[in-house]
């Protein structure tokens, strides 16, 4: 049974019962006292605080086991070359999403269009992309989370060719939005792993 579904039911034991709960938020109570339980056993596994907040942001009571153990890993490798290029990859990508969106004022609809694309270097990030999107597509509850940092941190050649060689803040209104949606798309597809936005980098 999964662990929402256990809080419901024994909240119904009390209920069929006849005993009224005068606490109408005990649901959620219970929620956030699992959390912080969980927030605190990670803490005191000495996993980094942004990757326990990274973690608990997109918490969910019925994948505690995977939560701990992706953390775990990107724990184990955040320091190394692996994690580094995850991070640079992702940040490099997601700073530029939320200044030009900021300063444009663009709407995000989440619909790239491959069939506008005018050079190579965003090709081959979309190929990139529909790679990672289809390994994640491909797994279930068996996912290697090792393999899965594997897999984004060999995105970064796509990303930083990508960023070197092409305009993102262009004229044309359609291919700037565009570029954005690429950007985003990438975005969105690292955070199937984690919420990689409150990660912190070397230097934040």
């Amino acid at each position: 049974m999964k662990v929402n579904d256990l809080l419901i039911y024994s909240s119904s034991l009390y209920q069929d019962q006849g005993y009224s709960f005068s606490n109408q938020d005990l649901q959620k109570e219970l929620f956030n006292f699992l959390k912080d339980r969980f927030r605190y056993y990670m803490k005191e596994k000495n996993i980094r605080f942004d990757i326990i907040d990274a973690s608990i942001s997109s918490f969910s009571l019925n994948n505690l086991f995977s939560s701990f153990e992706k953390a775990k890993c990107l724990n184990k490798i955040i320091d190394n070359q692996v994690g580094l290029d995850i991070t640079s990859s992702y940040k490099r990508a997601s700073n530029i999403l939320d200044s030009e969106i900021k300063n444009s004022e663009v709407e995000i609809t989440n619909t790239t269009d491959p069939g506008i694309f005018k050079n190579d270097f965003e090709k081959n990030l979309y190929k990139k992309i529909g790679e990672i999107k289809n390994y994640y597509s491909s797994i279930n509850n068996d996912e290697n989370y090792q393999q899965s940092l594997s897999i984004l941190a060999g995105a970064k050649k796509e990303v930083f060719e990508f960023f070197d060689n092409v305009k993102v803040n262009e004229d044309n209104e359609t291919l700037r939005k565009n570029r954005l949606e690429l950007i985003n798309m990438l975005c969105k597809t690292f955070q199937n792993f984690i919420n990689f936005q409150l990660l912190k980098t070397n230097n934040e």
